[in-house]
């Protein structure tokens, strides 16, 4: 799952209209820390946008064919020991379409990071949602 999802992030967005490969180093750092998609990747992958509600993130979805940001939904509930703060994840709806979603952790007490690393992480990755949905 790992080995694919390092195809995509480093071959397939790109082509699909993010600015660099170089945009996407903050989001694979975080994979590296171990803080990506800790939580419930399994149940993800089986059933897509509704495990992330369940889950008590904020979910937006990059459509880069409009690039539009669309909110699903949000929750503010804890999610305990778990630090998720953003991540990236390439959802296959069809063989012919591949969403990405942007996830936003609301509370970032427990993600391991001193508040200036997570002031950091969150400034870098605010730039790359603006710079993927064109804003």
């Amino acid at each position: 799952m790992q080995k694919l999802l390092f195809i995509f992030l480093v071959i397939l967005l790109p082509l699909m209209g993010c600015q660099t490969v170089s945009d996407l180093e903050h989001v694979e750092f975080k994979k590296q820390k171990g803080i990506l998609f800790d939580v419930a990747q399994e149940k993800m992958a089986d059933i897509g946008e509704t495990a992330f509600k369940e889950i008590g993130l904020v979910v937006e979805r990059v459509n880069h064919s409009s690039q539009r940001i669309e909110i699903f939904g949000s929750r503010s509930a804890e999610l305990g020991e778990y630090g998720a703060v953003y991540g990236l994840y390439l959802y296959s709806l069809s063989s012919h379409q591949t969403e990405v979603y942007l996830v936003r952790k609301e509370r970032l007490s427990s993600s391991g990071f001193s508040r200036d690393e997570r002031e950091d992480i969150l400034a870098k990755l605010d730039e790359l949602v603006s710079k993927m949905s064109g804003l």
